[in-house]
């Protein structure tokens, strides 16, 4: 460390011009508050929140007598952790075949940037596409063509823990596994002889989760909206004969 930022309840050794991470960040995944006693429970759950981060690669806890008096009962408590790869890189590749006769490659990419903004944040971008062709029979497609393709990405922003609630996190936190989800997605999709279309969505999902095997999502805000570009006359009759169909592919907010 080259530098020290003393505040109140904690004090940062960091290199750098300025800390790697916000105080504010960090201080929200540590449980031990000055002049409580100390619990093995509050050291567990600080680990094992502040590994949640995902920002640190290593991690340990030590403890020290705070004056060499004896008979002193007060200890400090002191952190040492190794910063994580700020990005992370994910490319994939698959070929899909469907019993409609069309086949074709795809492709995912995902960027993902840890510790966004100093927050202990992750922020993430994927970019996604495919495209099929007829292998089978021709089919006149009309305006949307004789192959399907489709093209889509969204941008998230993970917050490991819960958002909204204030200071009530802290208790829940150290409970449950906690994250908060922001979500925007887009899509541009053509499905041969059928339609054409387009899309776009938000959302925020709180994620929590109590032991092993048990994940509860909650979703309080959620928005979509779908368009269709185009449409061929054969998709036009099935819409008229099954009218929840089209109202599920029909433009709407």
């Amino acid at each position: 460390p080259t530098d020290t930022l003393r505040l109140r309840t904690m004090t940062l050794y960091y290199s750098g011009k300025k800390p790697a991470i916000r105080p504010s960040a960090l201080m929200r995944n540590f449980f031990f508050r000055k002049g409580e006693l100390f619990s093995q429970d509050r050291q567990t759950f600080s680990q094992e929140a502040i590994a949640r981060m995902g920002v640190f690669k290593f991690t340990e806890f030590r403890y020290a007598p705070k004056d060499s008096v004896q008979g002193s009962d007060t200890l400090d408590i002191r952190m040492y952790a190794t910063f994580d790869k700020p990005y992370n890189a994910e490319l994939e590749f698959n070929v899909t075949t469907k019993n409609t006769d069309q086949m074709g490659p795809g492709a995912v990419f995902k960027l993902t940037r840890s510790n966004f903004q100093r927050m202990g944040a992750d922020l993430s971008l994927e970019a996604r596409g495919s495209y099929e062709w007829q292998t089978g029979a021709n089919m006149k497609g009309e305006k949307t063509g004789i192959n399907s393709w489709e093209l889509g990405g969204n941008l998230n922003l993970t917050y490991p823990r819960f958002i909204f609630f204030g200071n009530l996190w802290r208790k829940l936190n150290r409970k449950i596994q906690a994250s908060t989800l922001f979500k925007m997605d887009v899509k541009w999709m053509n499905r041969a002889g059928y339609y054409g279309s387009a899309s776009a969505g938000a959302r925020i999902k709180w994620t929590f989760q109590k032991g092993e095997n048990i994940i509860h999502e909650f979703t309080p805000v959620r928005l979509e909206y779908n368009h269709l570009l185009s449409t061929t006359q054969r998709f036009d009759s099935l819409m008229t004969e099954n009218p929840a169909l089209y109202e599920s592919l029909r433009d709407k907010l």
